[in-house]
């Protein structure tokens, strides 16, 4: 989005409160300036003896970063005052005037955490000589006691601060009025060329948001005129102008008998609800046993189908079975071998087929002993006739 004015008087790139470094810590009262500064006003008021490297900016900002810290180490919040004089951007007003005198019994203590917050080694500190601190009594304990003892305490930490939810509400009130104001000059500077219903709808548009103003404007008189209407007296009590009406026994016992009625037909309608409720089951019930009745009928109809059509194939396989059978023997006793084996290569019957094997190999195996017989015996018959053809050439 192109940086733009928006027309509440910002413009969309200018940071908005919220994008600062987190929330402000929370200001101390102006009435009450004595408890910031809570060491010793007259040390920090009195001029340095001798030369110092420091100059009176720098020794008013290291007397503040002491006394932040010393906040600190009690759990204190920072004033705002007090944070811009650690960063040395102000002067705190209480170390240019001297208040009023604290108690004798605190101003031991404070002097000995000053004195032990600067170093004791030699440094740019220690040439800035401090007032002279009065001895503790003898019944109170050593600074340097009193000190371990406070840092040792549990000292509660200060809860961040949330966002503010105004400061939100205008960040987002300035984003939607820069987008806005940034679609209307896009609107302005359209090209002419632009077909008539696209240069329609952003004409439509146009107008539009110049009458958002004007449209926020009336609502808000409205609102306006309704909260006037709501703040009468009327509105915030109902009976101020109405005459309470006393109630007489005739009201009474009209009103008894109302309610009796009133519980009658409650209990009628509790008793109705509760019987359409019984009967509701009933029905439930009845329409289950029906259901399971009805698929109990159609799984008996299916199995009994099932029966029927595996004894119609049986008997059907059966007829065909004693019909090839009556076929074959007929062929067989025919001496129609062709066909004999064709039916039974049909039936695929693996004992006749091996049968016929069998019978084939036997009699293939005769037929060659017969053969050969034949052979032997014409053979034999040659040799008798050789035999009997030389004797009788001999007997000649």
């Amino acid at each position: 989005m192109s940086p733009h004015p928006s027309p509440l008087g910002a413009p969309e790139h200018v940071s908005s409160p919220l994008s600062g470094g987190g929330p402000t810590p929370p200001q101390m009262p102006p009435s009450q300036p004595g408890p910031l500064i809570s060491g010793d006003p007259q040390a920090m008021s009195q001029p340095s003896r001798g030369p110092s490297p420091f100059s009176p900016v720098q020794l008013h900002q290291l007397r503040a970063q002491i006394l932040a810290y010393k906040m600190l180490a009690r759990g204190q919040p920072l004033p705002e005052t007090l944070q811009l004089a650690v960063q040395g951007k102000r002067t705190l007003p209480g170390m240019q005037q001297a208040p009023q005198p604290q108690p004798q019994a605190q101003q031991p203590q404070q002097q000995a955490l000053v004195n032990y917050n600067r170093p004791s080694g030699p440094g740019p500190e220690a040439a800035v000589p401090g007032p002279s601190v009065a001895q503790p009594a003898p019944g109170q304990p050593s600074p340097i006691l009193q000190l371990q003892q406070k840092q040792s305490r549990i000292s509660p930490i200060q809860k961040p601060q949330g966002l503010d939810p105004v400061e939100i509400l205008q960040e987002r009130e300035y984003r939607l009025q820069a987008r806005i104001a940034h679609r209307i000059q896009e609107l302005e500077n359209l090209p002419g060329s632009l077909p008539p219903d696209l240069r329609t709808k952003a004409t439509v548009e146009l107008k539009a948001l110049r009458l958002l103003n004007f449209q926020r404007q009336l609502r808000q008189e409205v609102v306006a005129c309704m909260r006037r209407d709501t703040t009468l007296e009327t509105a915030l009590n109902s009976k101020a102008y109405k005459r309470s009406k006393r109630q007489t026994l005739r009201e009474a016992r009209m009103t008894e008998k109302l309610e009796k009625q009133q519980k009658i037909e409650q209990e009628r309608k509790r008793r109705q609800k509760h019987q359409e409720y019984l009967n509701s089951i009933l029905q439930h019930a009845k329409d289950f046993k029906e259901y399971h009745r009805s698929v109990a009928g159609k799984i008996q109809k299916l199995s009994k189908a099932v029966a029927t059509w595996h004894a119609n194939t049986e008997r059907e396989q059966k007829k065909e079975t004693e019909r090839i059978e009556k076929e074959r023997m007929r062929r067989l006793m025919a001496e129609d071998e062709e066909g004999y084996r064709k039916l039974i290569d049909q039936k695929k019957d693996r004992r006749l087929a091996y049968l016929l094997q069998q019978t084939d190999e036997y009699v293939a195996n005769l037929t060659n002993l017969v053969w050969e017989h034949k052979q032997a015996q014409a053979a034999k018959e040659k040799k008798k006739r050789r035999r009997r053809k030389k004797v009788s050439a001999l007997m000649v």
